[in-house]
């Protein structure tokens, strides 16, 4: 979205540049989000409106993120154990065999 005019001109377009400025913010936020790049954060911003937004993204990106986390380190406890449970299982089967 662009606006005509020059913002030093004092046209009044100042406000509406700010939050088009935080509308983008969000929106390359989600898309990094949404492409599961949970390192994003917003940068800060101005208005009281797009400031709450920029806390409730950031704190859900970074639960997110710790969440990843949390599931990558059970799938390598889980991968491991699979691991011990067949080498065993192996053991048993050449001793059978």
């Amino acid at each position: 979205m662009a606006f005509a005019g020059n913002i030093d001109e004092g046209n009044g377009l100042e406000p509406l540049v700010n939050i088009e400025r935080g509308a983008e913010e969000i929106i390359r936020g989600s898309v990094n989000i949404n492409q599961a790049i949970l390192e994003n954060r917003i940068a800060e911003l101005r208005e009281r409106e797009f400031w709450r937004l920029e806390q409730a993204f950031n704190t859900m990106a970074r639960e997110l993120s710790g969440h990843r986390n949390n599931l990558h380190d059970a799938n390598v406890r889980l991968e491991a154990m699979v691991d011990e449970r067949t080498s065993a299982l192996r053991a048993i089967f050449d001793m059978i065999a």
